[in-house]
Formats: C-alpha cells, sequence, structure tokens
C-alpha cells in the first residue's frame, strides 16, 4: 500500500450564500449574464422562480441566482485559494447588481482526490477506517464498510466523508461541506471561506495522515 496525504488534491469547490427571499428582475438577471461572461460562462436559463442560471457545461462551471440563493460551483484549475478567490469575486459582482444589506447563511464545499497505490481504495479504507469487520455480517454475505463520515458542530453543521472513487478505484475522495447560518455581510464571506479552506489543508490533511499511515 502507497498513499502519501500531500497528494490530496482539491478537484471542485462550491461557495453558497443565502439571502432574505426578494423577487428578482429580469432585465438585471440578463446584465449580470454580460457582466459575468469573463467567466466563462456561456449558457443562460432561466428557473421556474424567476431566477437563473449561468453555466459552462464542458468546464463545470455553475451560477445560480434565485430569490432566496446564490451559488457558484466552479473546478479547481490551479489551486483551491485561487478558485475559492474567483467564486467569492463573483458573488460580489452578483451583489453589486442584487444588493443585500444583511445575508442570512453560508456555506461552503470542497470535493479532493487522493492518489491510492498498492491496493484499491475501497481496500484500503477498509481496513484502516473499520478494521473490525464483524458487525457488517449482520446486514448479510459480502457487505463491508469502506468509508466513513466526520459530523462537527463547533463552527455551525461541518461535515466531511471520506469514501473511495466509485469511477476510479485507484483514488479516495473527500468532501467537505460547512454550512453557516446566521446574519452576515457579504465582506465577511472570504474570511469565512478561509477558514474551512485552512482546515482543509491543516486538520483535514493530518486526520488522513493519521487514518491512512502504517501497515
Amino acid at each position: 500500500m502507497s498513499v502519501d496525504v500531500q497528494n490530496l488534491s482539491a478537484k471542485a469547490l462550491e461557495v453558497q450564500i443565502i439571502p432574505p427571499p426578494a423577487p428578482l428582475d429580469a432585465t438585471v438577471l440578463r446584465q449580470l449574464f454580460v457582466d459575468l461572461a469573463k467567466y466563462h460562462l456561456e449558457v443562460f436559463n432561466t428557473t421556474p422562480d424567476g431566477g437563473a442560471v449561468f453555466s459552462n457545461p464542458g468546464q463545470q462551471r455553475r451560477v445560480v441566482i434565485t430569490p432566496a440563493n446564490r451559488q457558484v460551483s466552479l473546478p479547481v484549475e490551479v489551486d483551491a485559494a485561487r478558485s475559492l478567490s474567483e467564486a467569492v469575486d463573483i458573488l460580489s459582482l452578483i451583489h453589486t447588481r442584487v444588493q443585500v444589506s444583511t445575508y442570512v447563511a453560508s456555506g461552503f464545499v470542497l470535493a479532493a482526490h487522493l492518489p491510492v497505490g498498492g491496493e484499491s481504495a475501497a481496500t484500503l479504507l477498509s481496513r484502516k477506517a473499520f478494521p473490525d469487520q464483524e458487525p457488517f455480517a449482520a446486514l448479510g454475505p459480502g457487505v463491508q464498510g469502506i468509508g466513513l463520515r466526520v459530523y462537527m458542530t463547533a463552527t455551525g453543521p461541518f461535515t466531511f466523508s471520506v469514501e473511495p472513487l466509485l469511477a476510479d478505484t485507484s483514488k479516495i475522495v473527500v468532501h467537505l461541506q460547512q454550512v453557516q447560518p446566521g446574519n452576515f455581510m457579504l465582506s465577511d464571506l472570504r474570511g469565512r471561506c478561509e477558514a474551512t479552506l485552512r482546515f482543509y489543508e491543516n486538520q483535514l490533511t493530518n486526520f488522513l495522515q493519521q487514518l491512512l499511515s502504517g501497515e
């Protein structure tokens, strides 16, 4: 078995802010689509609630603007910090067109891959996360635990999962999600997300090192 947590690589992220629900102006949405063209968003679709989705499916870029939601999904092309900055810049541009004095919650999601050598990711996680597989026998033959989910409450609902990537058995996928309720101003958003990103780069990486190290 060979795994080096320094090879953990962020692949995609999502940043979400929740405003108090309010109708959107269709003219403003069309202008926003023009404004956001520089972020390689090429497709404009409307939503049933009077919002819009701007996307570039080929590049896995998506921006959702609805009366009760603002959400940006981006690939991580260089590093997570740069993609996070781009997502916050997009939300800031939306804010200039649809101003909100106070948002009521924010969310941050990050997906990362970790290559595994010498055995499948499922086998590795089964050995490390569930060294005692006996309880799974109660579920029937051929059942085994191959991943885990951790739930934290210190800074609002905060979860991360560590599982084999179904599309590629040589990789582990780590999925980190934090939702922070409570009123905040848009100027606070970058700091909120950067704190979660530091958790990913430090505590979460150290956790994976402890979980997966040794034979």
